[in-house]
C-alpha cells in the first residue's frame, strides 16, 4: 500500500491502511509496517482519521504518531484540521487524547530542532491561528500539575498533560518550577520520572538548581536519572559539583565511569574542580588504607569476629541467620580478599551500592523512621 504511486490508487491505499491502523495498530510489528508505509499517505490518513466529528476520537497512538510524523516531515499545511481538532475541548475540558496528540506533534517539531514559540513565528495565518488555541490545552496541565491534583487520580490519567507541560510559547520558569514540586516521594514514581523526563527537555540553571533542591527526596531508582540528566549539559555539571563541594550530594553517589568522565572532561574547569574533589578525598582515605595493610598478615579469630559483628554490624546486617536485613548480607564477604575488605570497610565510597543508601521517613503523625528502599 505504501508503494502506491497513482493519486486514484493513492486514495484507496491510504483508506484501507487507516482501516488496518484503527483495527490492529496495538500490535507492534503492524504497528511498524503501517508507519514505515505511510509517509507519501500522511495527508489523506489524517484527513481521513478526523472526519467522523466530534463524537468519536480517533485511535490516540495513532494520532500521536502521524502528527509527529507529519510535522517532521514538514506537511506543516497537513497538520491544520487534525491540531484543529485536536485544540477543541469536550465539554469545556481537554482528554487525554488530545494531549497525547499534541505531545505528538510537539515531538515532532523537536526533530526538525524547532520549539512550538519558533515554529509559530514562521508559520502562515491559518496554522499560527491553531496553535493559538492551544493555550486552553497548556492551562490545563498546568492546572493538573499540582502535588494535590496528581495525588486525586490515578497516574495513567495525568501523564498524558505532562508530557506537554513546559513546552508552550510563555510560563516557561513556572512550568519547570511545577515539575519540581512533583519530585515528590508522597507521588508515584510514574509522575516524578515524568517530570525528570520534562526538566531533561528544558534549558537553563534553573533546571539543574531544581534537580540538586530535589536530591533528597528523590528514591534511589530515580537518582541515577538525575544524576544522567545534570551530566547531559557542561552548564549542569557545574552546579553538580558545587552540590558534591557543598555535601548536598555525597561524593559516593557519584559512580566510578562517572569521575572518569569528570577527570577527562573537554572543559578545563570541570577537569579541575573534579581532580581537586576526587583527587583529594582518594588521596586521605588511600593513606589510611595504607597504615592497615599489615592486617593481611594477621591470623583472624572467628568468635571475636563474631562478637564485633554482633556489636556493631547486627543492626543492618545478615550473617549465618543472625542480623537484619538492610544491607547486604555478611556471606559476600566470604570470597573477598582481605585487601578488599580493608578497603570496603576503610574506604567503603569506593564501592558504594546505591540499593543501600540509607533513607530518612517521617510519618504524618511524627513517628520517624530510617531504612533503606525497596
Amino acid at each position: 500500500l505504501g508503494e502506491w504511486k497513482s493519486p486514484p490508487g493513492m486514495e484507496i491505499a491510504a483508506r484501507l491502511l487507516t482501516e488496518l491502523a484503527r483495527k490492529d495498530f496495538g500490535d507492534p510489528h503492524i504497528q511498524t509496517a503501517i508507519m514505515s508505509s505511510v509517509p507519501p499517505l500522511i495527508e489523506p490518513m489524517l484527513a481521513l482519521l478526523f472526519s467522523g466529528g466530534n463524537d468519536a476520537p480517533p485511535p490516540p497512538e495513532l494520532v500521536e504518531k502521524l502528527l509527529g510524523q507529519a510535522t517532521a516531515m514538514g506537511g506543516d499545511k497537513t497538520l491544520v484540521k487534525p491540531l484543529s481538532r485536536v485544540a477543541q475541548p469536550v465539554a469545556g475540558r481537554y482528554e487525554s487524547w488530545q494531549f497525547n496528540a499534541l505531545a505528538g506533534f510537539l515531538d515532532g517539531l523537536e526533530r526538525r530542532n524547532l520549539s512550538l514559540d519558533k515554529f509559530s513565528r514562521g508559520a502562515g495565518a491559518e496554522l499560527k491561528a491553531v496553535i493559538g488555541q492551544f493555550d486552553g490545552l497548556f492551562a490545563q496541565a498546568r492546572e493538573m500539575a499540582t502535588a494535590k491534583s496528581m495525588a486525586s487520580r490515578p497516574a495513567a490519567e495525568s501523564l498524558p498533560a505532562l508530557r506537554v507541560l513546559g513546552r508552550g510559547t510563555n510560563d516557561q520558569e513556572a512550568d519547570l518550577a511545577r515539575f519540581g514540586e512533583l519530585l515528590s516521594p508522597q507521588l508515584p514514581v510514574e509522575i516524578q520520572r515524568a517530570a525528570l523526563n520534562g526538566l531533561k527537555r528544558a534549558r537553563g540553571k534553573v533546571v539543574a538548581d531544581t534537580l540538586v533542591a530535589r536530591w533528597r527526596e528523590c528514591g534511589p531508582s530515580l537518582r541515577p536519572e538525575v544524576l544522567n540528566i545534570l551530566f547531559s549539559r557542561a552548564e549542569w555539571i557545574q552546579t553538580l559539583l558545587t552540590a558534591v563541594e557543598s555535601g548536598i550530594i555525597p561524593a559516593g553517589q557519584i559512580g566510578t565511569d562517572q569521575r572518569q568522565k569528570l577527570l577527562a572532561h573537554a572543559n578545563t574547569d570541570i577537569r579541575s574542580r573534579a581532580t581537586r574533589l576526587f583527587a583529594a578525598a582518594n588521596s586521605d582515605r588511600e593513606k589510611v588504607v595504607k597504615a592497615y595493610q599489615v592486617v593481611a598478615d594477621l591470623k583472624g579469630n572467628p568468635n571475636r569476629g563474631r562478637d564485633l559483628f554482633r556489636q556493631n554490624c547486627i543492626t543492618c546486617h545478615m550473617l549465618r541467620g543472625e542480623g537484619t536485613n538492610v544491607g547486604p548480607d555478611m556471606a559476600i564477604v566470604a570470597t573477598k580478599s582481605v585487601d578488599a575488605l580493608v578497603i570496603g570497610i576503610l574506604d567503603p565510597n569506593q564501592a558504594l551500592d546505591v540499593t543501600f543508601t540509607a533513607y530518612s521517613l517521617e510519618t504524618t503523625d511524627g513517628r520517624e523512621f530510617l531504612g533503606i528502599m525497596t
